[in-house]
């Protein structure tokens, strides 16, 4: 089994990064949880930067702890794995970090834009931030577990 994941290693991590980007496609735009099918007649956006943060942060008590860590906590976290998975597949390339932050940057507002296009979710700026945050955190954690391996 080893010697399989040694020699397929590549394919199975690009078979799991798929997996990752059709979950969160999944929950960027169709889940009825998130209520990403309905698309709205007023559509909001938010195009003020840490408005929408400030606002929930400042309205803990009345949103409710449990949604404000779920926006602005899943925002970043679900973004996480995007910049650990760009930082695998350019390892070895010149200026790895900075091509899986700046990739990471342009497909987060590319997320955003497709929401305020389809009129699907809300596209907010502040979002753009958060999951930016993610993929720079991802980008990071890889780039210390290189380190870390490589000095092992």
């Amino acid at each position: 089994m080893k010697k399989f994941v040694d020699k397929n290693k590549k394919l199975i991590v690009s078979l799991i990064f798929i997996m990752y980007l059709l979950v969160l496609g999944y929950h960027l735009f169709l889940s009825d949880i998130l209520g990403r099918r309905e698309i709205a007649e007023g559509y909001r956006y938010n195009f003020v930067l840490f408005k929408e943060i400030i606002r929930y942060i400042t309205n803990m008590e009345a949103i409710g702890f449990k949604l404000v860590l779920l926006n602005l906590g899943g925002n970043i976290i679900a973004f996480i794995p995007l910049g650990t998975f760009m930082s695998y597949f350019f390892n070895g390339s010149r200026h790895t970090f900075i091509k899986t932050i700046l990739i990471g940057l342009i497909l987060t507002t590319l997320v955003e834009g497709i929401q305020l296009v389809t009129r699907v979710g809300i596209c907010d700026v502040d979002d753009i931030l958060l999951n930016f945050t993610g993929v720079v955190t991802g980008a990071v954690l890889a780039k210390l577990f290189r380190k870390k391996n490589k000095s092992t």
